[in-house]
């Protein structure tokens, strides 16, 4: 009597197990909407990646060009400074020749 008890508790435990774990239609269901889910994440992280790419050829471009409109005022400058260096040296050599 003891021993079919015992079975009967492992048959109820199995059960109870069982029906906890759902029906392999639902479990294929679950299984089909992980799979959804991890499809559509894996597609956002490929959009991430493209449009990291993407910014990074946005930050070059705008880091090269603003390079190249610094050297450029850069190089105005250096001319204005040379210009009126030299004519300030043009007109000392003015004064020192009337002199």
């Amino acid at each position: 009597m003891f021993f079919f008890s015992g079975l009967n508790k492992k048959k109820e435990q199995y059960e109870a197990e069982l029906e906890s774990l759902g029906s392999i239609r639902d479990m294929h269901l679950k299984e089909s909407e992980a799979s959804g889910k991890i499809s559509g994440l894996e597609k956002k992280i490929q959009y991430a990646e493209i449009e990291k790419v993407q910014s990074n050829k946005k930050a070059d471009s705008l880091l090269l060009l603003w390079y190249n409109q610094a050297c450029n005022s850069y190089f105005i400058l250096l001319f204005v400074v040379l210009f009126l260096f030299f004519l300030v040296l043009e007109c000392l050599m003015c004064l020192l020749y009337v002199y």
